[in-house]
């Protein structure tokens, strides 16, 4: 007897695992880049603007970059967190140079247009944030 897939229409886009685009690797339509940009870059600039675009939920490419820095911005808090912990402080300061990078990784996805997450965590954006998704109007 065949096993019965337990996917739900609930969760993220299904990734096409045939021949799927590496920079838009959950199907997202395409046409919304350029409308979405300028809030994608400006999350990643001033992060307090991811806030926007999770708000209005109109726009699949700067949610999905809002998303990506609402997990760099939890991974900040973290780290943060144990860095005022004595002994672990001088070990996780050097924590925060990583998540540069991955902001820096992600203002250029954002810049490019691509709907690709961060490398290591990213993909738990679109996980932990499936509820967060453009309202149809």
């Amino acid at each position: 007897m065949p096993e019965e897939s337990t996917n739900n229409a609930e969760s993220a886009p299904p990734v096409d695992s045939g021949g799927a685009d590496p920079n838009n690797p959950y199907g997202y339509p395409m046409e919304d880049v350029e409308e979405g940009k300028l809030f994608a870059i400006l999350s990643y600039i001033i992060p307090i603007v991811f806030i926007v675009p999770l708000i209005q939920k109109d726009n699949n490419f700067s949610l999905f970059h809002a998303k990506q820095v609402l997990l760099l911005v939890l991974a900040t808090v973290a780290v943060s967190i144990l860095t005022a912990i004595p002994v672990l402080g001088c070990v996780t300061f050097f924590l925060f140079l990583p998540i540069l990078v991955f902001v820096i990784m992600g203002l250029v996805y954002a810049i490019q247009g691509q709907y690709r997450p961060l490398p290591f965590f990213g993909h738990y954006a679109e996980e932990w944030f499936k509820s967060v998704k453009v309202e149809q109007k």
